[in-house]
């Protein structure tokens, strides 16, 4: 099954929301694909007043990749917890890890962040709230 992986963002009011689905990291191409596709997600809402990015990054929150996120001024909502598992494998229903993510420009507040229950994706939805600071 082919699966896409892009970055795409709409501007809906004042605010511009992209929303990225990066490539699972599984050698140096594939991360170098994901890297691609969140950069272009983070590039799209960084020059924008009230930015907002979210999906399913396929990186943890300590990875290089969110901190160099967080370096560019983008902050990460804690959605039920720093570590609240988002993703769950499908082989291995033991192994979790928090993958998917909102992040916001300074000038967007995050007022509220919560991961939902399951509705039979291997990833759990991120049900979040947003106003201008």
């Amino acid at each position: 099954t082919l699966r896409p992986y892009a970055a795409q963002y709409a501007d809906i009011g004042i605010y511009r929301i992209a929303a990225v689905h990066g490539r699972p990291p599984w050698n140096n191409d594939r991360t170098a694909d994901r890297d691609v596709v969140n950069m272009a997600g983070a590039n799209a809402v960084a020059g924008h007043a009230h930015g907002v990015l979210v999906g399913d990054f396929n990186a943890t929150p300590w990875s290089p990749m969110l901190l160099g996120l967080r370096r560019m001024g983008l902050h990460r909502a804690s959605c039920s917890g720093p570590v609240t598992r988002t993703w769950r494998s499908t082989q291995f229903p033991y192994y979790a890890l928090p993958i998917d993510h909102v992040l916001a420009t300074p000038s967007v507040r995050i007022t509220s962040c919560r991961v939902g229950a399951g509705i039979g994706s291997d990833h759990f939805p991120l049900i979040f709230d947003i106003s201008p600071r």
